[in-house]
């Protein structure tokens, strides 16, 4: 489980908070529009296994690229 809060986006970026399984400590994500890539980000420390949840973020960023009323959070669980 994965979940993104504060989730903004400006002409350039969206941008959110990522919090991974239980972790209390927020992982700075922001996709870059243009290049459809996400920007540098660091993993806390002990959930560097976390690159699956990272994915799942980034992809759900992306179905975001042509919406205009983006939310402000979203939890993304699978199994």
């Amino acid at each position: 489980m994965i979940e993104l809060k504060k989730i903004k986006r400006d002409n350039e970026q969206i941008a959110c908070e990522a919090f991974i399984e239980d972790c209390n400590e927020p992982v700075n994500l922001s996709l870059n529009i243009r290049n459809k890539e996400l920007n540098s980000f660091v993993l806390p420390p002990d959930y560097n296994w976390c690159t699956t949840h990272i994915d799942k973020a980034k992809d759900f960023l992306l179905s975001l690229l042509d919406v205009t009323d983006i939310p402000n959070k979203k939890r993304i669980m699978w199994y």
